[in-house]
């Protein structure tokens, strides 16, 4: 059980950067939304016919993830996101209240093991852009 918490979280922190192609399926998906409002980022790395072990969202290609869900444990949410930042739909996720600071390039990837393999896959890039003020 250790060696595979080990392999996880080497796995989380693991490079993504904006130059791997990684898998992510056609062009960017762009999504622009008011300050304040809240918006679903969706994940297209999920295969629905086996169950996925370990979701993860990262920003700007970020080494460090901003959203970790491994199995049945509590998500890892950065600090920055606390209390603003939700899974839905046991893949996508939420984000509240959208700031200025929150516009980036977003991506998840997800881990599914078999009985023999471990497959890693990323999504499509989400290139999040907050305009306007807040009413």
């Amino acid at each position: 059980m250790i060696f595979f918490l080990i392999l996880i979280l080497g796995l989380a922190q693991g490079s993504s950067s904006n130059t791997d192609p990684g898998g992510g399926k056609g062009p960017p998906l762009q999504i622009t939304v008011k300050l304040g409002t809240d918006v679903i980022l969706p994940c297209d790395a999920v295969d629905p016919n086996q169950p996925s072990q370990l979701f993860e969202w990262r920003k700007n290609g970020s080494k460090s993830a901003i959203f970790i869900k491994f199995m049945n444990f509590k998500p890892h949410i950065d600090s920055r996101y606390s209390r603003r930042l939700h899974m839905i739909n046991s893949s996508a996720i939420l984000l509240s209240g959208a700031k200025e600071s929150d516009s980036g390039i977003y991506r998840c990837r997800t881990m599914q093991s078999g009985s023999e393999t471990t497959i890693l896959k990323h999504g499509r890039w989400i290139v999040l852009k907050v305009t306007g003020k807040f009413k």
